[in-house]
């Protein structure tokens, strides 16, 4: 072995030893910045942070908010709303998920406000005899940044997701729906379905399905899906449109179509359109593409090497 290879494998050991006991000991959690637009006074946000132990022990970590969010935030454990935490007690080797309220202050002014939400590695004193209370070791936190103003956004996005496209006769319709509220304010929002012959002409029924009464509205930010919805239907066999609009505040939102049949043939258009309709193209255009560019690149070797 010579002198230089000797030397990168001394290197190498060396940097090993000083990097692993940071990977026993350490504490983490994921630290992407939260960053909240537009937020409104009085806001709840609501984020899971997941947090990371020791790899040898359990052990209990604490739980800060800093800077200007820092009398905003309370610390719950997951699935408990009434109760806050300023600890979690990890088990060696895991990760548990933390959830952080924050709630903008109803006095705060228009303005950007950061801080930061941390886990910190408590010390206590039979682990540092140099010491009679409980003291912060390491510190490892994801930074925050809210703007906040007085204009109320309202913006959603939202899966329709038909249970079946295909139906037998005298059967409901079932129909799924998922939102993302995008704005700063909580919404219910309300649906609306019209019936329309295959060939749009003629419309055959609307009905509403307001927002479910034993529903919590949806937080800013928040994902969540509703219960389905039913709609029976008194449609001989045949194939038929449905348009769906999502209404808030007496305005409509959003909107979406799809086709479905009562009773037996083929559906393939149909289900090929709702497919289609949620699947981003290029998922298909690219490999596509690399797969062009490949067998076109073979065809020229082969036809060089002919040629030669």
């Amino acid at each position: 072995m010579n002198a230089l290879k000797l030397k990168k494998y001394i290197v190498s050991i060396l940097t090993g030893i000083i990097i692993l006991p940071s990977f026993v000991f350490a504490i983490g959690q994921m630290t992407q910045t939260i960053v909240v637009n537009n937020a409104i006074k009085g806001q709840v946000i609501r984020e899971t942070l997941k947090v990371y132990g020791e790899a040898n022990n359990d052990k209990e970590y604490g739980l800060m908010s800093e800077g200007d969010i820092k009398d905003w935030v309370q610390f719950y454990a997951m699935g408990d709303k009434n109760n806050p935490i300023t600890s979690i007690l990890i088990p060696k080797g895991q990760s548990v998920d933390v959830s952080a309220v924050i709630t903008v202050s109803p006095s705060a002014a228009n303005g950007i406000y950061t801080g930061s939400l941390s886990i910190n590695s408590i010390i206590s004193n039979n682990e540092n005899t140099n010491e009679s209370s409980i003291n912060v070791g390491q510190k490892i936190g994801r930074e925050v940044r809210i703007t906040v103003t007085d204009k109320e956004i309202i913006d959603m996005e939202v899966g329709v997701i038909p249970v079946d496209y295909q139906i037998n006769l005298g059967s409901p319709l079932q129909i799924r729906f998922q939102y993302f509220n995008k704005g700063n304010i909580d919404i219910r929002p309300e649906v609306r379905v019209q019936f329309k012959d295959i060939d749009q002409t003629k419309v055959l029924f609307t009905t509403v399905f307001p927002y479910p009464e034993s529903e919590e509205a949806i937080k800013p930010l928040e994902r969540k899906e509703i219960p389905m919805i039913e709609v029976p239907l008194n449609f001989s066999n045949g194939k038929y449109w449905a348009f769906v609009s999502i209404w808030e505040q007496g305005e409509q939102r959003f909107e979406s179509k799809f086709r479905f049949q009562i009773g037996g043939g083929s559906i393939l258009g149909s289900t090929f359109t709702a497919i289609m309709s949620g699947f981003n193209m290029w998922y298909v255009i690219i490999p596509f593409a690399v797969l062009l560019l490949f067998g076109i690149a073979v065809f020229g070797m082969k036809m060089r090497k002919k040629a030669h």
